[in-house]
């Protein structure tokens, strides 16, 4: 590691406490969010439309509700 000057290491200990975990945890709750409303107006326009559900939309659903899992698995 790259030696510090004392004004950089003074900085580092006053911020010790600092982190992103609220950061992440609010970019996980709003792109979860705009891919819950994506998978249902996809789920709901299908409906509207009498297409039916395919193997795409339920690969679809299964891929948001892993994604979910993982996002918040690592929130932690």
């Amino acid at each position: 590691m790259a030696n510090l000057t004392p004004g950089q290491l003074a900085y580092l200990e006053a911020h010790i406490s600092d982190d992103a975990i609220p950061n992440i945890l609010a970019s996980v709750v709003v792109c979860s969010a705009l891919a819950f409303i994506a998978v249902s107006l996809r789920f709901y326009s299908r409906s509207l439309t009498h297409a039916g559900l395919g193997i795409d939309d339920w690969m679809i659903a299964f891929a948001f509700v892993r994604a979910l899992a993982y996002g918040v698995g690592n929130c932690r």
